[in-house]
């Protein structure tokens, strides 16, 4: 179905995600804890009350979506932190900063949530009805299509860092 500015729903569906992840990126970057994930889980639920307004789907209940977006920053937040240390340890912090890994990190977790959810509203899914399934799904055909590969991956990071 085509707006008034001729996009597809998935065009302004990416547009949403492209959008939350720069806002989340930006709270990564905060060096206020607490503040930063609980700015990151609010950007999070955000994205996905809109595309599910965009798909048309009603969230009858959000504590699934917020416990998964509370699950989400945590874990993003922990694998931050090992990165920064390892980082560290390598001296490439130096380069990066540890405040861009975050930010990193962050945003790419956001990008993958905000896929999973587009992919699964367009298939007329609910927020009650996502799983563990869905994100295996999404990961197998990211592999299956070079988007995770190490050499993909290391590109969009350091297109992201010179940009």
């Amino acid at each position: 179905m085509e707006n008034q500015n001729n996009k597809s729903k998935s065009e302004i569906g990416n547009e949403i995600i492209a959008k939350s992840t720069a806002k989340a990126s930006g709270l990564a970057a905060l060096p206020i804890p607490i503040l930063d994930i609980a700015g990151i889980i609010f950007v999070q639920v955000n994205m996905v009350e809109k595309l599910a307004e965009l798909y048309n789907i009603e969230i009858e209940n959000k504590n699934k979506l917020i416990l998964s977006s509370v699950a989400s920053s945590v874990i993003t937040k922990l694998i931050s932190e090992l990165a920064g240390s390892a980082a560290a340890a390598s001296k490439m912090d130096k380069l990066f900063g540890g405040s861009l890994i975050k930010a990193s990190i962050t945003g790419f977790s956001t990008t993958v949530m905000g896929e999973i959810y587009k992919k699964h509203f367009s298939n007329g899914g609910k927020v009650e009805t996502i799983d563990s399934g869905a994100v295996v799904e999404y990961v197998q055909h990211e592999i299956a299509s070079d988007n995770l590969s190490i050499q993909n991956l290391s590109s969009k990071f350091v297109n992201s860092v010179t940009s």
